[in-house]
């Protein structure tokens, strides 16, 4: 999640579970030098940087779990929920 609904700096929501709107979707992306991408949300939000080690550790395809994950993780969220 971005910078606008988890706390910095100790990780905490900031946001409700379940106020994240099942219309919400990504607008724009944009690398962040070689280690991260920026998001632009449909909802004008776009705060936040996804580093690529992040969205690999959300990934439970194949080719990203040699490089991370052993074994994908438990709970998995549907390709478009945005809820962590």
């Amino acid at each position: 999640m971005c910078a606008s609904c988890v706390e910095e700096f100790t990780g905490v929501r900031k946001i409700a579970r379940g106020s994240i709107p099942a219309t919400l979707e990504r607008a724009s992306v944009a690398p962040i030098g070689n280690y991260a991408l920026h998001f632009g949300w449909s909802d004008g939000h776009d705060t936040g940087i996804y580093t690529f080690d992040y969205l690999r550790r959300l990934c439970p395809c194949s080719r990203c779990l040699p490089g991370g994950l052993k074994a994908p993780p438990d709970a998995i969220a549907e390709p478009w929920a945005f809820e962590v």
